[in-house]
């Protein structure tokens, strides 16, 4: 069954420190580093792509440019309590709440209704390192806890992304530009 999702890229420079840091701690990601907006989800079936495509772009005409502002390292827990994922929080400002909302909205009925914890996106986020042991997960918070990775930086475009059970990596589909 074809899985879609969407994000926010990073700039160049950011992608490659935080490719650096995920390989570091976790190895190969099945995608680029990246802040997700719309977590992975199965199209309902009877439904296409086009139409997903054409539910993005209306629910989105009204977008604006987002700024991509970093709060501080952070971590979640696996249900042991231990640390699993390390991640740079970003403030949730209203313009990226709004992408969020007028996306979940505009896709509700094509896609599959979300059955992630970060569906909501209480916690905007870039990925450091994610599926780590105890061990390493600890390792991973102590070393990177006090890092800044960046100040921030303008989110002009979002990507739909899908992937096929077969596929290793995620594929874009389509790109799109915000004014």
């Amino acid at each position: 069954q074809m899985r879609y999702y969407i994000h926010i890229p990073l700039p160049e420079k950011l992608r490659e420190v935080v490719r650096a840091v995920e390989e570091e701690y976790q190895g190969k990601s099945g995608s680029d580093p990246h802040i997700t907006i719309i977590p992975p989800r199965e199209i309902i079936e009877g439904r296409t792509e086009q139409e997903l495509i054409e539910a993005i772009k209306l629910a989105t005409k009204d977008s604006i440019m987002t700024k991509i502002i970093e709060r501080r390292v952070g971590y979640f827990r696996n249900s042991a309590g231990d640390v699993q994922t390390v991640y740079i929080g970003i403030y949730k400002t209203p313009a990226l709440s709004w992408l969020h909302d007028e996306l979940a909205r505009g896709i509700s009925g094509i896609l599959e209704p979300p059955t992630s914890d970060f569906a909501d996106f209480k916690v905007p986020h870039i990925t450091l390192a994610t599926k780590l042991s105890p061990k390493r997960g600890l390792e991973a918070w102590v070393a990177l806890r006090d890092e800044s990775f960046f100040t921030s930086f303008w989110g002009n475009t979002f990507i739909l992304l899908r992937k096929d059970v077969d596929d290793e990596r995620w594929q874009e589909v389509r790109s799109f530009k915000i004014d």
